[in-house]
């Protein structure tokens, strides 16, 4: 990437001939590949809070700024320079090479006929500020609302099935790169920025979320494209009607459908009967080219003329469906199941056929023109995946698909690089899933969110997909309601939890509950807790799932860590060896518990470092936080005081942005350990007030005044030692045992 100097942005490594070895943060080694893949071209501030940190362009630049000081002064002597243009943003040089082109997707054809159109939609966003693309399905209102918006640097919102004010508002703050903390701000603020924004396909918001919409227009700066078939009720709302194309747009568009699938073009005298028979609809010509010289009549392909009885696409493709061969049909049901198209070894696994029968059956489909081969994977035409998926009376076989997409996805490794792209499927999968087999997913839905966010939405989540579970799987329900609340607030009711115990169906899902039951007791030191611990260390049976063993390891060797710090390292230890390789982030998860028990020795740093760097691309703000939060608490415990410091630097931006206690609870760990440092301690101070007792922050308010002050008598005794050079008393370890653990720490590095 760049030039003679060799760059590892997994492991934070840059290599520059005759240099030392140059070590960087993920964060770091994010924002230098994310500008070395733009080739040269200025980036933004907005864009790279968007892309390298996870966050709306509201957050604060500084987080920018200071990041990209501190890899300029890394990069000195290595030919790797990042300069900011002014109006423009952040570009990357390298000396006497050539720039690294840039990797990006090649922009989607103009849609063809439309250029007057899309003067007209020009000229009327200059008058209104938000207009709607209004016209018949398959007319192209979404192609040159998306052409608009690309050309323009906008982002665009698909809202195709959305109906519910509240997955409006997170689809809107997902799409536009908004916190989820507080969506409708963060939106308003996005709209007040320049750039555009496309609401694809309004059509079946309900009337509170079409009035939620019209609120965020109101005041907004940014130009708004809404498309849908009819005008939406919003008062005041510019609204254009898209028409058909002329006769030699069509044939264009007819011709260029073709060559995008590697057909020999119709010839002008076939194409000129393709458009009288289709008029200048650009979807029915774009469905209807591929297939009309196989077909007697083109229009038994698609007939978008003659709606069906519900108004939609829904009838359209009945006739060429039944010309299809059955085993074709069933993998067009199988592909319309699912978003993300798996690979062909994996579609046949999920159809229970032989490979040779799914490439056959894949060929056909392809050779009809209702899909194309992208990436290894069969691509369903988007057209026809939306009347198999969205239209039950057309579907055939669409129920038994359903339930194959869910098994497929039950199927698939829990490794986070594997299920992140399929988010949207199992949320969708949700909907149709019951039992238990609801209750597997949503288990996989919550590790989803905790890790790609929005992490505010883990207990909505959690609580939408049990409402309605049977009374037998309620406790397993309850189990997956306290996942969340944990996952989301590090809080657990105790008393629901414990109750609920008894009566969870899933062995699996008992052990973690079992384990959450344990950790939770053992932090307000409750008598019970030693019963709780060798409950959860019984129900670790080898016959668990793999994923549930590591899990319910964490949390019981969280409970352990206290009273039993040997078993909790045995139980770490036999949980690390399910999890690596296999399960990145859960072994990662298990190195950073560990840092409560003993610091971590030479190999743990580098496989942490490693897995830090696996897996940062895949996490969203709050949850690389905070895994770099407890990475920087490994480094000081080994020494590496400047490399944990650096790593906090990272981190405080992102958490005064997004607070969450998981990250506060590294911070204060750090805190003890910095106790000699008051410089550091007078940054990190501010951002710890309210997740601490007021003796731990008059104690370390100690440390940076210089002043003993009013200190209750066991932090007093705590702080007596460490000022006169005696040995920590007992009441270091008898509080809590990250005190003792910490403040030794901070006495070894101080010598």
């Amino acid at each position: 990437m760049f030039g003679p100097v060799v760059f590892d942005a997994v492991q934070g490594s840059l290599q520059a001939p005759g240099l030392p070895e140059v070590h960087l943060t993920p964060t770091e080694a994010q924002l230098l590949a994310y500008l070395g893949s733009r080739g040269g071209e200025s980036v933004g501030r907005d864009e790279l809070l968007r892309e390298v940190w996870g966050y709306a362009a509201s957050a604060k630049s500084r987080t920018v700024d200071s990041t990209v000081n501190r890899v300029r002064n890394k990069l000195r002597g290595t030919g790797i320079h990042i300069h900011t243009k002014r109006g423009e943003g952040l570009r990357l040089e390298v000396e006497a090479h050539e720039a690294p082109k840039p990797v990006v997707e090649e922009p989607a054809s103009a849609p063809i006929g439309r250029d007057a159109d899309l003067e007209r939609l020009r000229a009327d966003l200059a008058v209104s500020g938000a207009v709607a693309l209004v016209g018949p399905p398959g007319i192209g209102k979404s192609e040159l609302a998306r052409w608009w918006c690309e050309l323009q640097g906008g982002d665009t919102v698909d809202l195709h099935g959305i109906t519910e004010a509240s997955e409006l508002l997170r689809a809107l703050a997902a799409a536009l790169g908004v916190g989820s903390r507080d969506p409708e701000k963060g939106l308003r603020e996005r709209l007040l920025q320049p750039r555009p924004v496309v609401l694809d396909a309004i059509d079946a918001l309900e009337p509170a979320a079409v009035s939620r919409v019209a609120a965020l227009l109101h005041n907004a700066v940014a130009p708004v494209v809404l498309t849908a078939r009819r005008p939406p009720a919003i008062a005041g709302l510019r609204t254009r009607l898209l028409g058909e194309l002329d006769a030699v747009a069509a044939a264009r568009v007819a011709e260029r459908s073709r060559a995008a699938q590697g057909l020999a073009p119709l010839g002008p005298e076939r194409c000129a009967q393709l458009v009288d028979l289709l008029g200048g609809l650009p979807l029915a010509l774009v469905v209807a080219s591929p297939v009309a010289d196989w077909l007697d009549d083109p229009r038994l392909a698609l007939d978008l003329r003659v709606p069906g009885p519900d108004g939609t696409l829904a009838s359209t493709f009945d006739h060429a469906l039944i010309r299809l061969p059955v085993d074709a049909l069933e993998v067009a049901h199988a592909l319309a199941a699912v978003r993300a198209p798996p690979p062909t070894p994996r579609l046949a696994a999920m159809l229970g056929w032989p490979l040779g029968r799914t490439v056959v059956a894949l060929s056909a489909l392809q050779t009809s023109g209702f899909a194309r081969a992208e990436r290894g994977c069969a691509v369903l035409l988007p057209a026809l995946r939306a009347v198999l998926r969205d239209s039950p009376n057309h579907r055939m076989a669409g129920d038994a698909a359903g339930q194959r997409a869910v098994d497929h996805l039950l199927a698939l490794p829990a490794a986070l690089d594997v299920l992140a792209p399929l988010a949207s499927d199992i949320e969708s999968a949700l909907a149709g899933a019951e039992g238990t087999r609801r209750l597997d997913l949503l288990h996989r839905h919550i590790d989803l969110l905790a890790r790609r966010g929005p992490i505010g939405d883990l207990t909505a989540q959690a609580e939408r997909w049990t409402r309605s579970l049977p009374s037998e799987l309620f406790a397993d329900g309850l189990v997956e309601r306290a996942r969340a609340r944990l996952a989301e607030t590090i809080k657990v009711d105790v008393d629901l939890l414990a109750g609920a115990v008894a009566h969870v169906v899933s062995p699996g899902r008992r052990a973690v509950a079992l384990a959450m039951l344990a950790r939770a007791r053992s932090w307000t030191n409750d008598p019970r807790t030693p019963e709780a611990t060798e409950a959860a260390l019984a129900a670790l049976s080898p016959d668990l799932p793999t994923i549930d063993r590591i899990q319910a390891s964490g949390h019981l060797a969280a409970s352990l860590q206290a009273v039993d710090p040997a078993r909790a390292l045995a139980v770490l230890d036999a949980a690390w060896e399910l999890a690596w390789p296999r399960y990145p982030y859960e072994a990662l998860s298990l190195l950073l518990v560990r840092t409560f028990v003993e610091p971590m020795d030479a190999l743990a740093r580098e496989q942490a470092r490693h897995l830090l760097g696996r897996v940062r691309p895949h996490l969203c703000a709050p949850a690389w936080a905070e895994a770099e939060a407890g990475m920087a608490v490994a480094l000081v415990d080994a020494g590496e005081v400047e490399a944990g410091w650096e790593l906090v630097l990272d981190v405080l931006p992102v958490f005064e942005a997004d607070p969450s206690l998981p990250v506060a609870a590294f911070l204060s760990n750090l805190a003890l350990r910095l106790v000699f440092e008051p410089e550091r301690l007078e940054v990190l101070l501010p951002h710890l007030r309210g997740y601490n007792s007021r003796g731990f922050e008059r104690f370390i308010e100690g440390f940076i005044t210089g002043e003993d002050g009013e200190l209750p008598e066991d932090w007093a005794q705590i702080r007596s030692a460490l000022v006169n050079g005696d040995p920590l008393p007992a009441v270091a370890d008898r509080r809590l045992s990250r005190v003792g653990m910490g403040l030794r720490v901070a006495l070894r590095n101080r010598r």
